[in-house]
C-alpha cells in the first residue's frame, strides 16, 4: 500500500482513515473515531475537486465523532472500535523503539532536508525522539 493512511497507521496512538469522499469522511468520523485523515489531493483532483474537498470536510465535522453509525448499531460499533484501538496499541511500535534498527541511508536524506528536520525540532514534543534524531543526523550526515 502506498497511501498515507497505511503508513500512519503503523504508529501508536494513530488511527488514520482514507477519506476520498464525503461518505468515507462521515463514516470514518462516526464509526472509527480516529485522529488523522488522509485525503487524495492528486486523485480525481480536476474540475470540481474543490467541491469534493469542501463537502468531504463538511461531512467529516458534521457531528461529534465516535457516536456510531447507523444509530441502531451504534453501541456495537463503539464497542468494536474500542477493541480495535486496544489491539492496535498492543501491536504497534514507537518510533524510538525501531530507529536503532533502521538503515540510516533511509533516514538521513529526510534529516538532511532542513525544512523537515527544523519542523520536527521546533514542533516535536517527544524530546527523547528529537535527541535521537539529532544524534543520528550528526553521526551519519556529511
Amino acid at each position: 500500500m502506498t497511501r498515507n493512511d497505511a503508513c500512519c497507521n503503523t504508529f501508536p496512538n494513530i488511527q488514520c482513515g482514507y477519506i476520498p469522499t464525503p461518505q468515507d469522511a462521515y463514516l470514518f468520523s462516526h464509526i472509527n473515531d480516529g485522529n488523522v485523515v488522509s485525503f487524495p489531493l492528486g486523485l480525481n483532483w480536476g474540475w470540481g475537486g474543490e467541491i469534493n474537498f469542501s463537502e468531504t470536510m463538511k461531512a467529516l465535522f458534521t457531528k461529534p465523532w465516535g457516536k456510531g453509525y447507523p444509530t441502531r448499531e451504534a453501541k456495537r460499533k463503539i464497542k468494536n472500535n474500542k477493541e480495535v484501538k486496544v489491539l492496535n496499541q498492543l501491536t504497534k511500535k514507537t518510533m524510538i523503539s525501531f530507529l536503532p534498527d533502521l538503515n540510516p541511508e533511509l533516514l538521513i536524506p529526510v534529516l538532511n532536508y532542513d525544512p523537515v528536520f527544523d519542523f520536527i525540532v521546533k514542533n516535536g514534543t517527544d524530546h527523547e525522539l528529537i535527541d535521537t534524531l539529532r544524534k543520528i543526523k550528526s553521526e551519519y550526515s556529511k
